[in-house]
């Protein structure tokens, strides 16, 4: 995982006292909350992330993690609602704001969930339009 030290992000060194946990723990608590309140975690994790000076500027990057897939099993794709033959891509995906990796996510596809392309379905980014994609694996999500 990526890690950036405070000197890189030009933060205050960590205090280790019971009031610096304390306060770790209410900025944590109001994160969890902010990201159950919202429809989109990732938008939340943008604005959290400027808020707190993670970054300059302060983009939320998508980064694939290649070799993490996980087969549904058959109780899984009753609660997806999706049949034995129905393909399902899978996708593990770390959120990160500069080196800071903010959430590690794992996403199953199916093709009969609206919304979902083509390119989605087949795994590949190959004539799916720029839309962020990276060559690296990486997608830089568009600010809104």
């Amino acid at each position: 995982m990526l890690v950036a030290s405070a000197e890189d992000s030009g933060a205050p060194p960590w205090q280790e006292s019971f009031t610096a946990r304390l306060e770790a723990l209410v900025v944590l608590q109001t994160l969890n909350a902010e990201l159950l309140s919202h429809d989109s975690a990732t938008l939340t994790l943008d604005r959290w992330c400027a808020a707190h000076r993670l970054a300059s500027p302060a983009r939320i990057v998508a980064e694939r993690v290649d070799g993490a897939y996980l087969a549904p099993t058959d109780e899984q794709r009753q609660l997806l609602g999706v049949n034995a033959t129905e393909p399902i891509r899978y996708r593990r995906v770390r959120l990160i704001c500069g080196g800071h990796v903010l959430s590690e996510a794992d996403n199953p596809k199916s093709g009969s969930w609206l919304g979902l392309s083509a390119c989605d379905v087949s795994g590949t980014t190959e004539d799916c339009g720029s839309g962020g994609v990276e060559s690296n694996g990486r997608y830089e999500l568009p600010a809104v």
